[in-house]
């Protein structure tokens, strides 16, 4: 730790800033390519904009008296399927027609695990 603490007294060389800044650079692009091919596979949804560059809507949905309220805003805003910014960027879809949303869970048997009695519920609406 001594020597560090020297190191950085001393003056940091081109050799060390180089260490910092070329594993940086190189997992900023990686980054950069693995977001353009994830948001080239999916079909652009409308929704809100941001309200937070770390929390997306979710810290108004939290703050909300009453969040069904916002979604249905959102729902007759941007219709029946939108998506909302979510934690760091990410975003989350929002199914508001129930033939989505019991085609979604008839495909996803994995995810979701769907007991007799939801089985019965989804396909009856």
């Amino acid at each position: 730790m001594d020597a560090l603490l020297q190191r950085v007294r001393t003056g940091l060389t081109r050799d060390d800033l180089a260490l910092v800044a070329v594993p940086l650079s190189i997992a900023f692009v990686f980054f950069h390519l693995a977001k353009l091919t994830r948001q080239r596979r999916t079909t652009s949804l409308p929704g809100p904009p941001s309200t937070s560059l770390f929390f997306g809507v979710d810290k108004d949905i939290l703050e909300a008296e009453d969040s069904g309220v916002l979604y249905e805003e959102w729902e007759k805003q941007y219709g029946a399927v939108y998506a909302i910014p979510s934690k760091l960027g990410s975003r989350d879809i929002v199914l508001c027609d129930p033939k989505a949303i019991a085609h979604y869970y008839a495909g996803d048997t994995f995810t979701y695990q769907q007991s007799s009695a939801s089985r019965s519920f989804i396909g009856h609406y």
